[in-house]
């Protein structure tokens, strides 16, 4: 177990003490503003064991923190509003969770480094690099290439309105990155798990991948009680401090530019599901898996006793938080009787105002719907998804959303949008047709991104028809 290190230190503590943090490494200068465009072997860090100099040294003393710095700029869609002073409190739970034990078994990371002289390597922390910046373009995530758009943008931390593409179209998601990669993409979530999923997804873009454990920041799925880490992993998780004590067991070069296999790069919504087998039900609901509800073992729970309960949970407020994973998991099992649950749970969403994300739920209960018609050819469920892939049909409900979506999110667009998806994933011949009268509509607008995710949309639904859903999600 590693040597805990008593600290007291904030952000703010820290802002007043880098500028000579930084000063102090003028030898080894790079853009700190955008780490992404410093070097590959900058980015991995500059600090060695032994031979400092004596004013890096003084300025370890001062900061009780600036031992193992990773700065992570962070960006926003104009559309959402994330505060500098957020940014800070998510990055400081980030930082909690990687450099406190927690456990028997946790690793506090940066805490045994070593000492120089009378210094000793404090805690690694992850701080605000710059204000928060907004960036120009997808506020969805809704296809690869939407994925890729977003990546492609300056910052390390990217939040966005919407994820629903991360390997493959997925109900649910909240966070994905490259494996290894130069940043990662986050929706906002609940405040007490927001830095554990900043942790989790930033842990992915250093190279790792999930690892089992009841307890671990590494398992495919997080919560409140998932905050552990090994030593191994933390070599990774500071293998981009400014001041990092040892070399980073991931290539930087490698990080930097995103994993491929095959000429394809490689994101965590490709990872395996180390899930129990013996999870119950009602459970496994109420579990976040980032990347996604896990299709393949929920379809395992086809004929649970406990499934009437899911539909009791779905019209609970008190269970909000776990609704669009029962949603999914009610079109997954593949009984067609839950389409007439799914639709009563979509037509009651669309009147309300949640306080929260509304599109999650929906997407999953639309998708939901997809996987019904997959498994049984249900037409009542084929044909609302083909009412609800058009805007129209949510023209008069733009409060679906949630309180935090304002008309220029275009709610009615994504809900249209996740419709759509429920179409892809159904691998329906009907479905396929009403995509293509979709696709020509938005070439005939000139919405050519809109076409464009269509068009992918129209090839997964081909996909699926000929191989089927297990083998879309082998994971």
């Amino acid at each position: 177990m590693a040597r805990t290190i008593e600290t007291a230190t904030t952000n703010s503590n820290i802002e007043t003490t880098t500028n000579a943090f930084r000063a102090s490494q003028t030898e080894n200068s790079f853009n700190t503003s955008n780490p992404q465009s410093a070097s590959p072997s900058k980015r991995r860090g500059i600090c060695k064991v032994g031979g400092l100099p004596l004013v890096l040294l003084a300025v370890l003393a001062m900061l009780t923190s600036g031992g193992c710095l990773t700065e992570v700029s962070v960006r926003r869609h104009s559309t959402i509003p994330v505060s500098n002073a957020l940014a800070n409190s998510i990055l400081g739970d980030f930082s909690s969770v990687i450099n406190t034990s927690d456990t028997a078994t946790d690793f506090a990371c940066a805490g045994d480094f070593g000492t120089i002289g009378d210094t000793t390597f404090v805690p690694a922390v992850y701080m605000r690099d710059g204000n928060v910046t907004t960036y120009a373009g997808v506020s969805n995530i809704n296809s690869q290439a939407n994925f890729n758009a977003v990546i492609g943008t300056p910052g390390y931390a990217k939040v966005v309105n919407a994820i629903n593409w991360c390997g493959s179209l997925a109900p649910n998601i909240i966070g994905c990155a490259p494996v290894p990669g130069n940043s990662f993409t986050v929706v906002r979530f609940t405040t007490n798990q927001e830095g554990i999923l900043w942790a989790h997804e930033f842990g992915h873009t250093v190279g790792l991948s999930h690892r089992n454990g009841p307890t671990t920041v590494m398992n495919s799925s997080i919560s409140t009680s998932q905050l552990e880490i090994n030593a191994n992993e933390c070599v990774n998780f500071v293998s981009l401090a400014v001041n990092n004590p040892l070399t980073a067991k991931t290539d930087a070069a490698g990080a930097a530019e995103g994993a491929t296999e095959g000429g394809r790069m490689i994101v965590d919504g490709e990872l395996a599901h180390d899930i129990n087998p013996k999870t119950p039900l009602l459970y496994f609901v109420r579990q976040v898996h980032p990347h996604g509800t896990p299709m393949r073992f929920a379809m395992s729970f086809a004929g649970s006793r406990e499934i009437p309960e899911l539909v009791e949970m779905l019209q609970n407020p008190k269970e909000a938080q776990s609704w669009g994973t029962i949603a999914a998991v009610l079109g997954m099992i593949g009984d067609e009787r839950h389409t007439a649950t799914l639709v009563e749970f979509i037509q009651g969403q669309m009147k309300q105002a949640p306080e929260q994300d509304g599109v999650r739920p929906l997407t999953a209960a639309l998708m939901g719907l997809g996987y019904l018609v997959n498994q049984t050819g249900d037409p009542n469920a084929l044909n609302f998804l083909a009412a609800a892939s058009s805007s129209k049909f949510w023209g008069n409900f733009p409060q679906a959303c949630g309180r935090g979506w304002t008309e220029k999110d275009d709610c009615a667009g994504q809900l249209a949008t996740s419709a759509a998806i429920g179409l892809a994933v159904s691998g329906s011949t009907e479905a396929q047709a009403v995509l293509g009268d979709a696709y020509r509509e938005a070439l005939s607008l000139g919405d050519k991104a809109l076409a464009e995710n269509l068009a992918s949309y129209i090839e997964t639904n081909q996909e699926i028809a000929q191989i089927g859903l297990a083998a879309y999600y082998p994971n």
